[in-house]
């Protein structure tokens, strides 16, 4: 209960609106992850939703409830939203920038490839080109 008073979460509410503010947070983080082209220009154009899910990412920091993997999510979507800075070495996998670039390193490494790849000749005996007469 400590930890809720921090928050100023009060007590008469039910636990129920607190587990449904840190589950929609998650999965609402989880979509933002996962499409975030679409879910940028969603955000930008309902600016109560942004306000909104920056108090929700704080209130759920902050409760201390969430386990290791919720919390690692939370920090994610924080640096996609620029809530809080971002480390150099990230970058979202699912944004459509990234899947450019891995698109472009695949398709260098796969030229390489082709260039290195001699011809194999099958080995053993052929027929010729010319028709087969049948006289010796």
């Amino acid at each position: 209960m400590i930890i809720l008073k921090t928050v100023h979460y009060n007590v008469m509410l039910p636990f129920v609106a607190l587990a449904n503010i840190l589950e929609n947070t998650a999965f609402f983080g989880d979509i933002l992850l996962r499409l975030p082209n679409i879910s940028h220009k969603i955000i930008t154009l309902k600016h109560e939703w942004e306000v909104l899910l920056h108090w929700s990412l704080g209130f759920s920091n902050q409760t201390h409830l969430l386990d290791k993997q919720t919390e690692r999510l939370m920090y994610l979507v924080s640096q996609e939203l620029n809530i809080t800075e971002r480390d150099p070495d990230y970058q979202n996998p699912y944004s459509r920038s990234h899947k450019k670039e891995q698109n472009r390193e695949q398709s260098v490494q796969q030229n390489t490839v082709k260039k290195n790849r001699k011809k194999e000749y099958k080995k053993g005996p052929r027929m010729s080109s010319g028709a087969f007469t049948g006289e010796l």
